[in-house]
């Protein structure tokens, strides 16, 4: 599962590819995977590996730009317009006590390539605003994956426990808030290998009961196009990628010898995971046709082994919550820090208790897990993974990019907006219908 900003592993010890992609495959691989028949579903076989083709390859060109923005930032030393931002201050405190005079006569560390994430690059590119637009993005993102994991544990278990899905919301609270006040991480890393093995675990046999579906029922299930449901695969599709805002993260992550290997590897990851994503969709798909849920594992048999799968992937989503919440909290313990830069330990545990019950608030307002993945895919995501890189890029190689260059940007920002606005339409039209009692389906 995507585990949030924090995750990215130290840039110390020997360079592994093989570490390399797993890190990638983490980022990205997520609980998007299993709406994905559904999207399949709702636009067809042949129209959803076109899309998800396109939106891989522009994704893909975008998230690799946004390490071409940072690294021109390194060489141009353009980090010194920045240094005095808020950015810069939640990042590295120290650097900004004392008048400006004395701020401006402290070195900014030789590190700073290792330190620079995703807002800083905004930052540099537009100021304060561009640094809010960034995190109030990956906040918006980071509860809106945490509803939907909380959609699919509350859906799956009422299918094993005599409790409806409602219920056993409310009966997560207190745990999570438990699990939302732990500090350090470090602590929950067993459960997070535990969990990335059980998923791999259940998305095996998940492919093996949707071929068994096949083989049951003798034919193939499914339409080829669809083009009222452009739009929401759309949505889905990026949220698929949701591993958008740790781009920087990862390529920091390697030694900086070996960080030119890093696009290569990248656009090889991301291409091993759009086939997989395709796959596991259109299996799904195939297998129940218009049966298919919202959740594919909705559609599996009763049985010793789907108990299993859904057992799995609750427990794993149950302690990805944490993760993903954890960038948010430690951002806003930043924001709320008095000026000495301290945050007194109630406010954090009141920081942490109110994202929780955002999330909950929101989760059942919105119980649904195809419109969450279309609400948050069309909106923070497309922000995230094209329209932001894009507009970034322009700003910071306006001198440099040919005219081909500059189309290809103005074209991966005008993707993200009209799909942004079509996604988030179609994803409002669905809570409407779903509200007027047609379950959202258009």
């Amino acid at each position: 599962m995507g585990k949030g900003n924090h995750m990215a592993p130290s840039a110390d010890g020997e360079y592994s590819p093989l570490k390399t992609f797993g890190n990638i495959f983490i980022s990205f691989v997520g609980a998007g995977v299993l709406g994905l028949p559904y999207a399949f579903r709702i636009a067809g076989v042949a129209e959803g590996v076109i899309i998800m083709v396109i939106a891989s390859f522009v994704c893909i060109k975008a998230m690799l730009m946004l390490v071409d923005c940072k690294n021109l930032i390194i060489e141009e030393g353009l980090f010194n317009k920045a240094k005095h931002t808020t950015s810069m201050i939640a990042t590295t405190p120290d650097r900004h006590k004392g008048s400006p005079e004395e701020m401006d006569k402290k070195a900014i560390p030789g590190d700073i390539e290792d330190i620079m994430d995703y807002g800083d690059i905004g930052t540099v590119a537009y100021g304060n605003k561009g640094w809010w637009v960034v995190q109030i993005s990956v906040i918006m993102s980071q509860i809106g994956f945490c509803c939907a994991y909380l959609v699919f544990i509350s859906h799956n278990l009422d299918t094993l426990l005599p409790v409806a899905p409602n219920q056993i919301v409310f009966l997560l609270i207190i745990p999570l808030m438990v699990l939302a006040n732990i500090r350090d991480l470090s602590g929950l890393a067993i459960f997070s290998l535990i969990a990335d093995a059980a998923n791999i675990f259940a998305y095996f046999v998940v492919f093996y009961f949707d071929f068994s579906e096949v083989e049951k029922n003798g034919d193939i299930k499914g339409n080829a196009f669809n083009f009222d449901g452009v739009p929401f695969f759309l949505g889905v599709a990026i949220y698929c990628y949701e591993g958008a805002g740790m781009v920087i993260s990862l390529e920091t992550s390697i030694p900086k010898e070996h960080r030119k290997s890093f696009p290569k590897l990248f656009r090889f990851a991301l291409s091993i995971i759009t086939m997989i994503y395709i796959v596991f969709g259109v299996c799904g798909y195939i297998s129940f046709g218009d049966d298919t849920e919202k959740i594919i594992t909705l559609n599996m048999p009763q049985g010793f082994f789907p108990t299993v799968v859904k057992c799995c992937l609750c427990f794993s989503l149950f302690f990805t919550y944490p993760m993903m919440m954890f960038p948010v909290s430690t951002l806003l313990d930043k924001l709320a820090a008095t000026t000495d830069g301290t945050v007194t330990p109630m406010k954090k545990t009141m920081i942490r208790i109110g994202l929780v019950m955002t999330s909950v608030i929101f989760t059942l307002a919105i119980p649904d897990f195809a419109i969450i993945m279309g609400l948050i895919g069309s909106s923070c995501c497309m922000l995230l993974a094209l329209i932001l890189p894009g507009l970034f890029h322009l700003k910071l190689f306006k001198s440099k990019l040919t005219t081909l260059d500059t189309i290809f940007d103005v074209c991966i920002v005008v993707l993200g907006i009209v799909g942004s606005i079509l996604g988030m339409g179609d994803a409002l039209e669905r809570i409407s219908q779903r509200m007027a009692g047609t379950d959202g389906e258009p």
